[in-house]
């Protein structure tokens, strides 16, 4: 018995030197709704800002992160100075497919142009020894007309982005898989977004684009860091609470 409590100290006392030891970690984020949320906006938020709260004191986020961002609109316009920031040995999230799909010529990009802007984003941060991770959009709640059942509203962007993480052997978090089945509930669905409502029978056009709500914002980084706790991602693994 006595052994075993002197391993069982021993283990705890390396295990909270390790803690202690730890180098400071810079984590970027860059990308759209709903890792961004709206500004001067106290019902709702972006998931982004709340994943700092998972990770130990060692860790830093800066948030990139805007509602109407797109890969385009990013490398177009504000990635040459957060790529100027990027340190080594540090971290860069990148999560978009909401933004790029707009019809509007600033953002819109198409599937392939949409892979190749993220896989710029990925290379270039690599070269600034920054360690890319992907996490695919927070499922948005689009029901179909004739059977209720919940649609992928991301469809083809998704997928790319998926393709581009596990393609180029960069870590994946699919978040989008992870809150479909989720929402599949639509009691627990309610839990997450600020603006919920499942209108039977109505065009998908004529559906709201739901936005998260403070505690879903909680929620959806809180998945996020038990993901990339979860596959055990050697660059942040130890950070994670």
């Amino acid at each position: 018995m006595r052994k075993i409590l002197s391993i069982t100290v021993l283990c705890l006392l390396v295990s909270t030197l390790t803690a202690g030891e730890l180098k400071p970690l810079n984590v970027y984020l860059v990308g759209d709704m709903p890792m961004a949320g709206l500004e001067d906006d106290t019902l709702t938020a972006g998931w982004g800002r709340f994943l700092v709260e998972n990770f130990v004191e060692q860790v830093t986020v800066s948030d990139f992160s805007r509602e109407q961002l797109s890969t385009k609109a990013l490398l177009n316009n504000d990635w040459a100075g957060i790529k100027n920031e990027l340190q080594k040995k540090s971290v860069i999230i990148i999560s978009f497919g909401n933004t790029d799909m707009s019809l509007d010529e600033n953002n819109h990009s198409d599937i392939v142009e949409f892979q190749n802007n993220l896989k710029q984003l990925a290379k270039e941060a690599k070269k600034k020894g920054c360690t890319p991770i992907f996490v695919t959009p927070v499922a948005h709640r689009y029901n179909s007309r004739e059977t209720n059942e919940l649609l992928n509203r991301f469809g083809a962007y998704t997928d790319a982005l998926r393709h581009v993480a596990q393609g180029n052997g960069y870590t994946l978090v699919d978040l989008n898989a992870l809150t479909t089945e989720i929402f599949k509930d639509g009691s627990l669905a309610t839990e997450f977004f600020a603006e919920y409502e499942i209108k039977v029978g109505a065009p998908i056009e004529e559906l709201p684009i739901t936005r998260l709500s403070v505690e879903g914002a909680q929620k959806v980084a809180k998945i996020v860091a038990d993901n990339l706790k979860e596959q055990k991602v050697k660059s942040v693994k130890n950070y994670i609470k």
